[in-house]
């Protein structure tokens, strides 16, 4: 299985930027893992700036790409549920798991349609930048569940 996480922009606080990669290099060592910035949109008009990030982020994705958005409108799930959606999709021999996060002002209704799953990863809010390091540290956080890694609890 190939995972794939998009997001729009790239990552400017260096010390966020500096954690991406170490989480990055711990998922990388268990799944084939590509990070995908996708350039942001300038619009005046913030509705028009997200349905051309949405068209951006949903570009090259393939039919069967399973696609997750990553939404705080979207269901809320423990680290457990979240793990045993990576392994469901893992077992079910997918090629492509994408994860997607918008940028800040979120995610198109485009992008949540063409989802298979919406989830939030907290019902309070963070920046967009956070939000990447955290998507990163549940995915890793759930690799080591799968695989019965230790990691702190």
């Amino acid at each position: 299985m190939k995972l794939i996480l998009r997001w729009i922009g790239k990552t400017r606080n260096p010390h966020l930027a500096a954690l991406i990669g170490d989480y990055q290099a711990r998922v990388g060592g268990l799944v084939d893992l590509t990070l995908s910035e996708v350039k942001g949109v300038e619009f005046q008009d913030p509705v028009r700036a997200v349905e051309a990030e949405g068209r951006q982020l949903l570009k090259g994705l393939g039919r069967d790409d399973y696609l997750v958005a990553m939404d705080p409108r979207g269901q809320s799930m423990n680290t457990d549920k979240f793990a045993r959606l990576i392994a469901d999709r893992r077992e079910h021999s997918l090629k492509r798991l994408v994860f997607v996060l918008g940028g800040p002002d979120g995610l198109s209704q485009e992008v949540r349609s063409r989802s298979h799953r919406v989830v939030s990863l907290s019902s309070m809010t963070f920046s967009h930048e956070i939000a990447r390091l955290l998507l990163l540290e549940q995915i890793y956080r759930a690799f080591t569940l799968v695989h019965r890694i230790p990691y702190h609890k």
